[in-house]
């Protein structure tokens, strides 16, 4: 299943969104009752995702989840909309020490948005997406970011993490044979 995505057009793939898909069989959602983290067959999935190159989110994923995923990865992982529990404890976001078992992956990934696909009342100053822009000028200069910092924070972690990505997948690729 994995490889024909990946050879289409899907790089990106939330194991618990796609163990909803597949009832559970490759990861436990955060959600979950049973939370019985990643499956063998889970594993493999991770394991052909780096092969191929394709990001491995966390996002949703259930504690024991995210702890299998990151001994099975050989390659960065990557949360694409979660929050600090420390900040916010529901289970849909990520311990302190699981943020910091990600960081160790590779440079630390910004986003910036306000779930505007799946909110369920949005504050009258984000009326939409396109707010996010003076508020990244307004907010993020006054907190003494500098130019490169900015950078990094919009776009240029993300492409260092990518960077990351093919690095292992190339690593993981099957040599092929001198003839």
């Amino acid at each position: 299943m994995v490889r024909v995505i990946g050879r289409l057009v899907l790089f990106v793939v939330g194991l618990s969104g796609a163990a909803v898909a597949e009832e559970g069989k490759l990861a436990s959602a955060h959600n979950t009752k049973d939370d019985k983290g990643l499956s063998e067959r889970g594993k493999k999935v991770v394991v052909e995702m780096n092969r191929l190159g394709m990001m491995v989110d966390l996002s949703h994923a259930s504690d024991k989840t995210v702890e299998g995923v990151l001994g099975a990865s050989k390659a960065p992982v990557y949360a694409s909309h979660s929050n600090c529990r420390s900040v916010t404890n529901v289970t849909r976001n990520l311990t302190d020490g699981q943020i910091e078992l990600i960081a160790k992956g590779g440079p630390g990934v910004v986003a910036i948005g306000a779930d505007y696909d799946g909110r369920i009342k949005t504050p009258t100053s984000l009326g939409n997406v396109a707010v996010l822009s003076w508020m990244l000028e307004r907010d993020l200069k006054s907190a003494d970011f500098d130019t490169a910092g900015l950078k990094g924070a919009l776009y240029g972690n993300f492409i260092e993490y990518w960077k990351k990505i093919e690095a292992a997948a190339a690593q993981a690729a099957p040599k092929e044979k001198a003839e």
